[in-house]
């Protein structure tokens, strides 16, 4: 993972973009979710 941003006065870290690495499998749960409501999900064809 790789985050851009800066820290705050307190001590913490705001991010502003941040740049995740996954295996070729992952689907946003969003995605998943979407899908399953339009009755489009196969789950086989992800291997999950």
């Amino acid at each position: 993972m790789v985050a851009e941003g800066s820290m705050t006065p307190e001590g913490g870290f705001t991010a502003t973009n941040v740049l995740a690495k996954h295996d070729e499998n992952y689907i946003p749960k969003e995605v998943v979710e979407a899908l399953k409501a339009r009755g489009e999900w196969r789950p086989e064809a992800t291997g999950n």
